[in-house]
């Protein structure tokens, strides 16, 4: 945050009666009133609390370095269930493929893992993880319908 200090509890706790304050008076007759007062409290510490939310996703990130991992993976696993889907759509028993050449290999392989461990598709995975069969289960499509990808 450079030479700006961290926000005290006190000011914290202005920010949010100002906040929640405003959220009330809307639609009242002091809703002008009450964003005006808002503006004064975050013009006065606006700057101070951006810093601090940008200070923490940065101490967070630098905490976390499995982060780009975990975000890769979730995304992977989306994709695996889809094509999945999709395959099973085009037949019942159709297995579909992966392998090394694959953009994202690594995290369709490491979602694919989980999924398994899930239950939510069966797979086969070659012990040099140079590639991997799978197919979804009953379990995998009502994950899918319900929205839980």
């Amino acid at each position: 945050m450079g030479n700006q200090k961290r926000l005290t509890d006190s000011e914290i706790g202005e920010l949010s009666e100002a906040v929640r304050m405003a959220v009330r008076s809307v639609g009242t007759m002091g809703e002008i009133a009450q964003r005006e007062r808002t503006a004064e409290v975050w013009s006065k510490y606006g700057e101070r609390v951006l810093a601090e939310l940008q200070e923490r996703r940065a101490e967070d990130a630098a905490r976390s370095p499995d982060a780009d991992i975990d975000a890769k993976t979730a995304l992977a696993r989306k994709d695996v269930l889809e094509r999945l889907l999709k395959a099973y759509n085009e037949s019942p028993t159709a297995w579909f493929a992966w392998d090394k050449s694959e953009p994202d290999f690594d995290a369709k392989d490491r979602a694919a893992r989980d999924l398994e461990e899930e239950g939510l598709i069966k797979a086969r995975f070659t012990s040099d993880r140079s590639d991997f069969t799978a197919q979804i289960t009953k379990a995998g499509r009502e994950h899918w319908k319900a929205g839980r990808r």
